[in-house]
């Protein structure tokens, strides 16, 4: 069965794992993983901080406009094991105006383990 997507936020901008991989290495980027506190625990991306968010209005969401503000204006990366909370999160930032350069890299942790495998080998 398929996952249909609403529209992303305008400006939300969808990457891949090179693409993440290139703006870890040259600087200035902060990475929020969007999953439960346990799949974070069990590995995550380099320097990523953890932030679960699920949906809108998700009881369950603990990402917050306050644990973003720090973040203002800074380039933001957005990832989860799938697509939906790393989409809704990336949305949601560029609902609150975090800043003005918000990524959403789909692929998420399956993507970013497959690639960073296939480049140290």
């Amino acid at each position: 069965m398929a996952c249909h997507l609403p529209a992303k936020a305008e400006g939300v901008k969808e990457i891949d794992a090179q693409q993440v991989y290139q703006m870890i290495n040259s600087g200035d980027v902060v990475i929020i993983d969007n999953r439960h506190a346990s799949l974070y625990e069990s590995g995550h991306m380099p320097q990523a901080l953890n932030m679960t968010y699920f949906e809108p209005g998700s009881a369950q969401n603990l990402m917050t406009r306050e644990m973003l503000e720090p973040f203002q204006g800074k380039p933001l990366i957005f990832y989860c094991s799938g697509a939906l909370r790393a989409y809704h999160g990336a949305n949601q930032a560029m609902q609150w105006k975090i800043s003005p350069k918000i990524f959403w890299f789909k692929g998420g942790w399956p993507e970013w383990q497959a690639y960073t495998a296939s480049i140290s080998e």
